[in-house]
């Protein structure tokens, strides 16, 4: 029996993928050449690998986004007030504009 795949993309980029149910979103950006800032390696220590999750349905896409189709926020992500963790369905996910400095 084959994993469950979810879809993920980034914008503005707009690099997507599918991967399976659980896959961090910070190794699924390295797998599609998306850079994410993650300067302690995505350990949750310096708190740069921020992501938002765009909601709503995009066709072009073809995908229906939502915040519940992240898995649980944990302790490390409410520290920081951001979301690192993986998808467990199909997610749209929106990247800063601008690099941190």
């Amino acid at each position: 029996m084959a994993d469950k795949q979810v879809k993920v993309v980034f914008t503005p980029s707009g690099r997507r993928g599918s991967f399976p149910v659980n896959t961090p979103l910070l190794h699924a950006a390295r797998v599609l050449g998306v850079d994410i800032d993650s300067v302690c390696g995505g350990r949750g220590l310096c708190g740069r690998c921020q992501i938002t999750c765009a909601e709503g349905a995009f066709p072009k896409h073809q995908i229906n986004s939502d915040s519940s189709h992240l898995s649980a926020v944990c302790a490390t992500e409410i520290k920081y007030g951001e979301r690192k963790t993986p998808p467990v369905s199909y997610t749209h996910l929106t990247l800063p504009t601008t690099p941190y400095v």
